[in-house]
Protein backbone atom coordinates (compact mmCIF):
# COMPACT_ATOMS: atom_id res chain seq x y z
CA UNK A 1 0.00 0.00 0.00
CA UNK A 2 1.60 3.63 -1.02
CA UNK A 3 1.90 6.16 1.74
CA UNK A 4 1.96 10.04 1.76
CA UNK A 5 3.97 12.11 3.98
CA UNK A 6 1.68 14.26 5.56
CA UNK A 7 2.92 16.41 8.56
CA UNK A 8 6.44 15.43 9.54
CA UNK A 9 4.78 12.98 11.79
CA UNK A 10 2.30 11.61 9.92
CA UNK A 11 2.59 9.20 7.05
CA UNK A 12 -1.45 8.12 5.50
CA UNK A 13 -1.05 4.99 3.89
CA UNK A 14 -3.93 4.91 0.65
CA UNK A 15 -4.68 2.53 -2.08
CA UNK A 16 -5.77 4.33 -5.91
CA UNK A 17 -8.17 1.91 -7.56
CA UNK A 18 -8.94 3.69 -11.45
CA UNK A 19 -10.63 0.88 -13.88
CA UNK A 20 -12.03 3.92 -16.11
CA UNK A 21 -10.33 4.78 -19.60
CA UNK A 22 -6.71 5.91 -19.37
CA UNK A 23 -7.42 9.05 -21.61
CA UNK A 24 -10.25 10.13 -19.68
CA UNK A 25 -9.73 12.27 -16.54
CA UNK A 26 -12.29 10.71 -13.96
CA UNK A 27 -13.09 12.72 -11.08
CA UNK A 28 -11.75 11.66 -7.44
CA UNK A 29 -14.13 9.54 -5.18
CA UNK A 30 -12.18 9.55 -1.37
CA UNK A 31 -13.37 6.85 0.70
CA UNK A 32 -12.93 6.81 4.46
CA UNK A 33 -13.27 4.60 6.77
CA UNK A 34 -15.54 4.16 10.58
CA UNK A 35 -13.41 3.58 14.13
CA UNK A 36 -12.17 0.59 13.98
CA UNK A 37 -11.64 -0.30 10.41
CA UNK A 38 -9.41 0.25 7.69
CA UNK A 39 -9.15 0.89 3.78
CA UNK A 40 -9.96 -2.58 2.96
CA UNK A 41 -13.51 -2.11 4.61
CA UNK A 42 -14.22 0.11 0.44
CA UNK A 43 -12.90 -3.44 -1.30
CA UNK A 44 -16.44 -4.44 -2.50
CA UNK A 45 -17.44 -1.00 -3.35
CA UNK A 46 -14.04 -0.89 -5.45
CA UNK A 47 -15.39 -2.58 -8.47
CA UNK A 48 -18.24 -0.79 -9.23
CA UNK A 49 -16.82 2.88 -8.12
CA UNK A 50 -13.85 2.54 -10.02
CA UNK A 51 -15.06 1.94 -13.39
CA UNK A 52 -16.65 5.75 -13.58
CA UNK A 53 -14.17 7.82 -10.91
CA UNK A 54 -10.81 7.50 -9.39
CA UNK A 55 -11.51 5.70 -6.03
CA UNK A 56 -8.57 6.88 -2.74
CA UNK A 57 -9.30 4.53 0.08
CA UNK A 58 -7.21 5.60 3.01
CA UNK A 59 -5.99 4.36 6.27
CA UNK A 60 -7.07 6.89 8.40
CA UNK A 61 -4.61 7.87 11.14
CA UNK A 62 -4.01 5.58 14.14
CA UNK A 63 -5.97 2.74 11.99
CA UNK A 64 -3.89 -0.24 10.21
CA UNK A 65 -1.13 1.07 8.58
CA UNK A 66 -1.02 4.79 9.02
CA UNK A 67 0.83 6.62 12.30
CA UNK A 68 -0.66 6.60 15.58
CA UNK A 69 -1.90 9.86 16.73
CA UNK A 70 0.31 11.34 19.75
CA UNK A 71 -1.69 10.78 23.09
CA UNK A 72 -0.97 14.76 23.54
CA UNK A 73 -2.66 15.63 19.79
CA UNK A 74 -5.04 18.40 20.04
CA UNK A 75 -7.89 17.74 17.76
CA UNK A 76 -9.29 20.51 16.24
CA UNK A 77 -11.70 21.06 12.78
CA UNK A 78 -9.08 22.92 11.05
CA UNK A 79 -6.62 20.04 11.72
CA UNK A 80 -8.95 17.52 10.09
CA UNK A 81 -9.22 19.48 7.42
CA UNK A 82 -6.37 20.60 6.42
CA UNK A 83 -5.06 16.34 7.12
CA UNK A 84 -7.71 15.13 4.90
CA UNK A 85 -7.54 18.18 2.05
CA UNK A 86 -4.02 17.28 1.65
CA UNK A 87 -3.81 13.55 1.76
CA UNK A 88 -4.10 11.35 -1.22
CA UNK A 89 -7.58 12.56 -1.62
CA UNK A 90 -6.56 16.31 -1.92
CA UNK A 91 -9.47 18.37 -2.98
CA UNK A 92 -9.46 22.04 -3.71
CA UNK A 93 -13.10 21.90 -3.00
CA UNK A 94 -12.92 20.08 0.20
CA UNK A 95 -9.72 22.47 1.33
CA UNK A 96 -11.61 26.16 0.17
CA UNK A 97 -15.49 24.99 1.07
CA UNK A 98 -15.23 23.08 4.48
CA UNK A 99 -14.38 25.74 6.68
CA UNK A 100 -17.39 27.69 5.87
CA UNK A 101 -19.69 24.78 5.99
CA UNK A 102 -18.21 23.52 9.67
CA UNK A 103 -18.99 27.42 10.69
CA UNK A 104 -22.95 26.91 8.96
CA UNK A 105 -21.43 29.43 6.30
CA UNK A 106 -22.40 28.67 3.07
CA UNK A 107 -21.10 31.98 0.71
CA UNK A 108 -21.99 31.61 -2.74
CA UNK A 109 -19.94 29.28 -5.16
CA UNK A 110 -22.08 26.92 -7.49
CA UNK A 111 -25.35 28.38 -6.81
CA UNK A 112 -28.32 25.88 -5.20
CA UNK A 113 -31.32 27.45 -7.97
CA UNK A 114 -28.31 26.70 -10.88
CA UNK A 115 -28.07 23.45 -10.11
CA UNK A 116 -31.28 22.38 -9.38
CA UNK A 117 -32.52 24.15 -12.45
CA UNK A 118 -29.46 21.79 -14.35
CA UNK A 119 -30.37 18.76 -12.79
CA UNK A 120 -34.19 19.11 -13.75
CA UNK A 121 -32.62 19.25 -17.18
CA UNK A 122 -30.83 16.16 -16.57
CA UNK A 123 -33.61 14.37 -15.42
CA UNK A 124 -35.73 14.92 -18.42
CA UNK A 125 -33.44 14.24 -20.59
CA UNK A 126 -33.38 10.75 -19.07
CA UNK A 127 -37.00 10.25 -18.44
CA UNK A 128 -37.30 10.90 -22.35
CA UNK A 129 -34.91 7.71 -23.33
CA UNK A 130 -36.63 5.73 -20.37
CA UNK A 131 -34.16 6.40 -17.42
CA UNK A 132 -34.89 7.26 -13.93
CA UNK A 133 -32.14 8.68 -11.75
CA UNK A 134 -32.88 8.49 -8.06
CA UNK A 135 -30.21 9.91 -6.30
CA UNK A 136 -31.22 13.08 -8.87
CA UNK A 137 -34.83 12.71 -7.69
CA UNK A 138 -33.61 13.15 -4.10
CA UNK A 139 -31.02 16.33 -4.76
CA UNK A 140 -33.73 17.69 -6.32
CA UNK A 141 -35.88 17.01 -3.17
CA UNK A 142 -33.40 18.41 -1.21
CA UNK A 143 -33.22 21.70 -3.40
CA UNK A 144 -36.66 22.37 -3.24
CA UNK A 145 -36.09 22.22 0.49
CA UNK A 146 -33.59 24.49 0.39
CA UNK A 147 -35.06 26.99 -2.22
CA UNK A 148 -38.49 27.10 -0.06
CA UNK A 149 -36.21 27.97 3.28
CA UNK A 150 -34.43 31.18 0.70
CA UNK A 151 -31.12 29.22 0.32
CA UNK A 152 -31.21 29.53 -3.69
CA UNK A 153 -28.39 32.13 -3.93
CA UNK A 154 -25.90 29.87 -1.37
CA UNK A 155 -23.25 27.43 -2.75
CA UNK A 156 -24.35 23.82 -3.11
CA UNK A 157 -22.54 23.22 0.69
CA UNK A 158 -25.49 24.17 2.04
CA UNK A 159 -27.50 20.92 1.25
CA UNK A 160 -25.15 20.28 4.58
CA UNK A 161 -27.85 22.78 6.31
CA UNK A 162 -30.18 19.43 6.06
CA UNK A 163 -27.87 16.76 6.42
CA UNK A 164 -25.79 17.89 9.54
CA UNK A 165 -28.96 16.53 12.01
CA UNK A 166 -28.14 13.14 10.41
CA UNK A 167 -24.77 13.15 12.27
CA UNK A 168 -25.36 14.16 15.68
CA UNK A 169 -25.22 12.10 18.36
CA UNK A 170 -28.04 11.68 20.82
CA UNK A 171 -27.51 13.28 24.25
CA UNK A 172 -26.86 10.42 27.18
CA UNK A 173 -28.29 10.19 30.46
CA UNK A 174 -26.59 10.37 33.40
Amino acid sequence: MPAARITPDLEMHYEIDDYTDPWTQPETVLLLHGNAESAAMWFGWVPTLARHFRVVRTDMRGFASSTPMPRDYEWTLDRVIDVLGKGAGASWYFVHRAPFMARGEYPAGFRVRLHDKDLRICRDMAARHGATLPVVEATLADYARLLADGHGEEDISTIFRLKTPLFRRPARDG
